[in-house]
């Protein structure tokens, strides 16, 4: 009986159980530059453990993209675009096996044309061996920009992004934010505009299951359901025709996330809602989870047939954080890639103990939202996340920027005395197996088996 008693006493302590897990330590990191500025926004895998990195460099003055082989080792780099201002954003991987990427462009020679006058939406195709197949240009006689892309179901790509350009379809004033659906071959098929008379800028989109798309985007426009102040996180469900099936306003009275600085792929879908990434400055409104500083990585969990607010988490510290990328991760749960300026909070190991700098940060969250590691990344100076793939089971690569020599960045190109920014690629993996395992709930096994251990005897010699 008094084993029985025991037994039953072990399992209801693992139940209960703290949470923990070590965060995983650097396998290798690299930085890509050459004396000018490079940002690396997107991170598309190749297979194989091999990935592209994609964003800008020469300044913010072309499309960049190179490749990063398994052990970190770099391919060769290519340029994109003309003359003028060229900005890669956002890179998928197309069904045919080559890419689609989305930019923004000045220019209106090489690599470009049909500029409509101004700066433009850019949207690329490229083949396997990654040259340009197709590009079109998308906008009109004012500013267009474009901040995200995904293939289609039918083969045809969604691109998302900003305009100014009143000749559009449904554009009312100011910056709105536009979807453009394109066949496979790059021809327009329909493109809308969405939002109010403010400022409404859409940042990407995903396909939902029933054929529609979902989009994220921020808005500062007070026409717009449930708009709260300042700037609000802001969902669009649309059809597959562009049609608004609903559209709603996340925040409070300050602002909630900020385009400036929140790059990367925020929405994933689920058999009972949409999980949404963002930051939150409010401590009221719809931010009913406390902020503990100037911003917090926010997370949402919405409703698919309204957008109403089913779960909400926030992590950062006493300063400020930007989120980047959520991903779903092997086991249950997520994986988000962001920055911050905090050292205290929810963030430990920050690099230098000010807010005047930015580190990486990387969270590994369970499925309920609560945190199982954190890791920050960089050195003396700033660093920005903006992507993060799961290479393996508990095997983690997280894109971003740094303009730092020091600390965790041990080879940059960059040059301190013009704070020159260099992509940079970090390979995480645990220290003892080089594979992190992920539970099916958190925790170590074998240190909540100790702990219920102790747990049930203390219990049991109190019951004697």
């Amino acid at each position: 009986m008094r084993l029985l008693f025991l037994f039953n006493l072990i399992v209801a302590c693992l139940l209960v159980a703290p949470a923990c897990a070590a965060a995983p330590a650097i396998d290798w990191e690299t930085a890509y530059g050459g004396g000018t500025d490079e940002y690396l926004f997107s991170m598309p895998p190749l297979g194989g453990g091999s990935v592209l990195v994609f964003g800008s460099g020469n300044y913010n003055m072309d499309v960049w993209l190179a490749e990063v082989a398994d052990d970190g080792t770099g391919g060769p780099e290519q340029y994109f675009g003309g003359t003028d201002l060229d900005r890669g954003i956002m890179m998928a991987a197309t069904a045919d096996g080559g890419w689609i990427f989305a930019a923004v462009t000045r220019s209106d020679d090489e690599d470009v044309s049909g500029n409509h006058g101004s700066i433009d939406a850019w949207v690329v195709k490229l083949t396997s061996s990654r040259m340009i197949e197709w590009q079109r240009c998308l906008g009109g006689t004012g500013l267009d920009e474009a901040y995200g892309v995904i293939q289609t179901a039918d083969g045809g790509y969604l691109v998302t992004g900003v305009t100014t350009s009143s000749e559009l379809d449904g554009y009312s004033a100011g910056y709105e934010a536009f979807a453009a659906k394109l066949f496979s071959d790059g021809t327009p098929d329909w493109l809308n505009c969405y939002g109010g008379s403010g400022h409404d800028r859409a940042l990407d989109a995903i396909q939902t299951t029933d054929g529609g798309y979902l989009i994220r985007g921020v808005t500062d426009s007070t026409v717009l359901p449930c708009y709260h102040d300042s700037w609000d996180l802001w969902l669009v469900k649309i059809t597959a025709a562009g049609a608004v099936e609903w559209q709603r306003c996340y925040g409070g009275s300050e602002m909630e996330i900020n385009y400036l600085y929140d790059y990367g792929s925020g929405l994933i879908e689920q058999a009972d809602g949409y999980i949404v990434l963002a930051t939150a400055r409010s401590t009221d409104g719809d931010v009913t989870v406390p902020v503990q500083g100037f911003d917090d990585i926010w997370i949402l969990k919405a409703d698919k047939s309204t957008g109403a607010i089913l779960g909400q988490a926030a992590f950062g510290g006493e300063s400020s954080e930007h989120c980047g990328t959520i991903r779903p991760a092997s086991g249950g749960g997520y994986i988000v890639a962001g920055s911050t300026r905090s050292s205290g909070g929810d963030i430990s190991g920050k690099h230098t103990g000010t807010d005047i700098n930015v580190d990486i940060w990387v969270l590994r969250l369970a499925p309920d939202f609560s945190l199982l590691w954190q890791k920050c990344l960089g050195g003396s100076m700033d660093e920005y996340g903006c992507d993060v793939l799961e290479m393996a089971p508990g095997v983690f690569q997280v894109a971003g920027f740094t303009n730092s020599a020091d600390g965790d960045v041990t080879r940059s190109y960059a040059d301190p005395r013009y704070l020159d920014y260099d992509a940079w690629v970090v390979r995480l993996v645990a220290e003892e197996s080089g594979d992190i395992p992920v539970p099916e709930f958190p925790g170590v096994f074998s240190a909540a088996f100790l702990g219920a251990l102790g747990c049930a005897l203390l219990l049991l010699r109190r019951r004697a």
